[in-house]
């Protein structure tokens, strides 16, 4: 199983939670509930995507992974490589002594 999936399972959890909550809201409370709603559900379409696209990107060029592949993909999400190599890496598509001149050290 996919290490996103548990996480999505629980947005969508904390969705249906908001959602219950609303039904019993009313007037100013109930604007700010259907924001929090809005927001939640940016959060899911938002892991849903990020695993949607890994999975393509997971079609096409495991098991023959590149550096390039990886900066690349990163680059289209916008986001640091080393956060692609290690979902690849927990996600046990690549061992975890593979790609790791691609995460950067922070300082302290």
């Amino acid at each position: 199983m996919s290490y996103v999936e548990p996480k999505l399972r629980r947005e969508e959890e904390r969705l249906a939670s908001l959602c219950e909550a609303k039904s019993r809201t009313i007037g100013y409370d109930l604007r700010q509930a259907e924001r929090a709603i809005e927001r939640q559900e940016g959060v899911i379409a938002d892991i849903r995507e990020l695993r949607d696209r890994l999975d393509r990107v997971v079609a096409q060029h495991h098991p023959t992974f590149s550096t390039a592949v990886i900066e690349r993909f990163a680059a289209e999400l916008g986001i640091a490589p080393s956060i692609v190599v290690g979902r690849l890496q927990r996600e046990q598509y690549v061992p975890y002594s593979h790609f790791n001149r691609l995460k950067r050290v922070l300082p302290d």
